[in-house]
């Protein structure tokens, strides 16, 4: 219900911005559209947690892979309305429609799912193993706090990163490497494009060398990535630096929400909506951050914030594995992390 909920509430706000007449009325309008988007980005991330977990194998990169091609049709959805000249409110009316239409789509197709079921003692010592604490009597929320902070650590930093790319790529190569406008496009663009195709790949790593080394050497590669950005003398280089980067950071986050909905607490859902909220608070701040360092010194030297930032990754990669002990998956013969019950691996 949730799930379909979100999409519905989505769907109509998008219609909100249409009837905007100042910027008053706008930032209701996208105030209302961000709770709508917000819960339908919790409820999916909760359901694909579930069904990953049906299936036995890790399969979330696939499905955020589908959030990059989503992201890209609709980008060549406002190209076409532009094109021709669409009104407003006429594109906005058909963007929803469409919306809603998946939207009921999804739900004929999901299985029916009861109560979410509280956690069990063979899913509490499955965590107090992966976490090298074997000591009895501790409670389901003593155990994975400090998991659920470490969690929400890492999808705060590495999703700040990850918006870097998205507001500074092409500024990048228009004010520090000289391009034209259009120029500087393409290194958006091989981020997206080399962020999708890896994440349709990562999900074959995760089942064979397990989520910590996806999330210690993801974290790693997204340094280097930046790194090369941070020192390139011509576009050519940065366009590398930018590919890299996306290759390294594009399975961190899955893991990272597939961990969170394995946590063996009560009410995992309102804990993965905490980490996904705190992710996506990264996510918001990660360009104004590097805006303002720029501000004093200059763009260059501000991507070293995001550089450091994934190197996080590589302290914080164990908990990912401690907390997805509470997965009722089971383990593959490649298993290269000693989890007791890694979801997906």
């Amino acid at each position: 219900m949730p799930l379909l909920a979100g999409h519905l509430l989505l769907a109509v706000t998008l219609l909100a911005p249409a009837f905007a007449t100042d910027a008053v009325t706008l930032g209701i309008a996208l105030f209302l559209f961000g709770l709508g988007n917000g819960l339908a980005d919790v409820s999916m991330n909760a359901e694909a947690v579930e069904v990953e977990r049906d299936r036995g194998k890790a399969i979330m990169s696939s499905m955020h892979a589908f959030f990059s091609i989503g992201t890209a049709l609709g980008a060549a959805y406002g190209w076409l309305v532009q094109t021709v000249q669409l009104a407003v409110l006429p594109s906005f009316v058909i963007a929803a429609a469409l919306a809603v239409g998946f939207a009921f789509v999804a739900m004929a197709l999901l299985p029916k799912r009861g109560a979410e079921p509280d956690v069990t003692t063979s899913e509490l010592l499955a965590v107090s193993r992966a976490s090298g604490d074997s000591r009895p009597g501790k409670s389901t929320r003593t155990v994975p706090i400090s998991q659920i902070v470490l969690l929400a650590l890492l999808a705060f930093v590495l999703m700040l990163a990850e918006g870097v790319a998205s507001d500074w790529s092409a500024l990048h190569a228009v004010d520090v490497l000289g391009e034209s406008e259009a120029t500087g496009a393409i290194a958006y663009g091989a981020f997206a494009v080399s962020m999708t195709v890896a994440r349709f790949m990562v999900d074959f790593v995760v089942r064979r060398f397990g989520s910590v080394a996806v999330v210690r050497f993801g974290s790693l590669i997204s340094a280097v990535g930046l790194g090369i950005v941070v020192v390139s003398p011509a576009f050519w280089v940065a366009l590398v630096g930018w590919t890299v980067f996306a290759l390294g950071v594009a399975g961190v986050v899955p893991q990272i929400f597939t961990a969170a909905g394995n946590l063996p607490v009560k009410k995992r859902a309102v804990v993965l909506s905490r980490i996904v909220s705190a992710g996506y608070v990264g996510m918001l701040a990660g360009p104004a951050v590097v805006g303002w360092v720029a501000g004093f010194t200059d763009l260059s030297i501000a991507l070293t914030v995001p550089l450091v930032l994934c190197l996080l990754g590589l302290v914080g990669a164990s908990s990912v594995r401690a907390a997805a002990g509470g997965s009722s998956a089971k383990p593959t013969s490649g298993d290269a992390e000693g989890t007791a019950a890694r979801p997906g691996s």
